[in-house]
Formats: structure tokens, C-alpha cells, sequence
């Protein structure tokens, strides 16, 4: 769910809104360009980082990119970048998140 501060700005921009049963939920919003986005936002950022382990939140980020589907990071990231993928993400005192975006070509 938003807070309360950030639902008048996003109220205009989001037409789709739903929660799964673990709590994850998902914005939807629709755009003119052929082309998708996400950003995910985990509430394990760096406020969370155990006592003696600082900058815990910013090395999940790091693996969160580190290969999948049998690809190594390398392999990956090359993959990602063969598609065009302008990938991102950082730790920040609340959230960990990750983004991706992909215009159509």
C-alpha cells in the first residue's frame, strides 16, 4: 500500500492496483510508448542491516543481479544488455529496491 503522503501524487498515474496473498502488491499505470518498467521495492533496507553487518541491505541488491536461469552475472548482464535493459537499483534507509526498463524496438 502507499503511505498516505505519497497516494494524492500516484492517485492520477495508477489504473491498476492489487495485492497477492503474501502481500506483495503490484501498480499498474498505462503509457503511451511501447515499452515496460519495474521497480521493486523491498522493506529490507539498510535500518534492517544486522548490528556488526552494515551494508547488508546493499550486498542483496548486488546479488539481485548475479546471474539466473543458469547464466553467471557476466552472461546475464551481456543477455540484458543484448535487449536494450537499462537496469538499477540501490539500498536506502527503508527500501532495497531493484528496476528494469525496456523500450520496444
Amino acid at each position: 500500500m502507499l503511505t498516505a503522503a505519497l497516494r494524492p501524487l500516484w492517485r492520477h498515474l495508477i489504473q491498476h492496483q492489487f495485492q497477492l496473498e503474501n502481500g506483495l502488491t503490484f501498480l499498474a499505470e498505462h503509457v503511451r510508448t511501447p515499452s515496460i518498467s519495474f521497480d521493486l521495492r523491498m522493506r529490507c533496507g539498510s535500518s534492517a542491516d544486522p548490528h556488526g553487518a552494515r551494508g547488508a541491505a546493499h550486498a542483496l541488491e548486488g546479488w539481485l543481479w548475479k546471474g539466473a536461469g543458469g547464466l553467471g552475472a557476466r552472461e546475464l548482464g551481456e543477455a540484458q544488455d543484448d535487449l536494450g535493459l537499462q537496469r538499477g537499483g540501490g539500498a536506502g534507509f527503508e527500501y532495497t529496491r531493484m528496476s528494469a526498463n525496456l523500450l520496444s524496438s
